[in-house]
């Protein structure tokens, strides 16, 4: 066995140290600032794989897992700490998962609250009222 931890222990010892136990469930002790942080590289990483213009092997868009990779040695190579984590395939799947439907309801919430689905309001109306 290595000295890398599962990715459970990861987590279990993540929510050891930054978060408490309270009447309504966990509540994480980080600050707003560092929540954002990792936001921020979370859709950055996304934002910028979208856009790449052709720096594929082949001239077109860069392979997703390809990419990610990349911009996290790169995005965390000024953090000097050098930590692998190991994960098992259906710990990947799961996660990977996880995160895609979180990003695609956090995009479908901020596009209602910013408006977008009111032109479609009387077409999901008319289909829903069984006229």
């Amino acid at each position: 066995m290595n000295g890398y931890p599962e990715f459970k222990e990861f987590v279990e010892g993540f929510a050891d140290r930054y978060t408490l136990a309270t009447a309504i469930g966990p509540e994480v002790l980080v600050m707003r600032e560092e929540l954002e942080d990792f936001a921020r590289f979370l859709v950055r990483g996304l934002v910028n794989w979208a856009v790449e213009p052709g720096s594929g092997e082949r001239g077109d868009s860069p392979e997703l897992g390809e990419f990610l990779e990349e911009f996290t040695d790169h995005y965390t190579r000024d953090s000097r700490v050098g930590m692998v984590v190991r994960l098992t395939e259906e710990e990947m799947e799961a996660l990977g998962l996880f995160l895609v439907r979180g990003l695609v309801g956090w995009v479908l919430r901020l596009d209602q609250n910013r408006g977008r689905f009111k032109r479609h309001k009387s077409i999901t109306t008319q289909v829903g009222c069984g006229a």
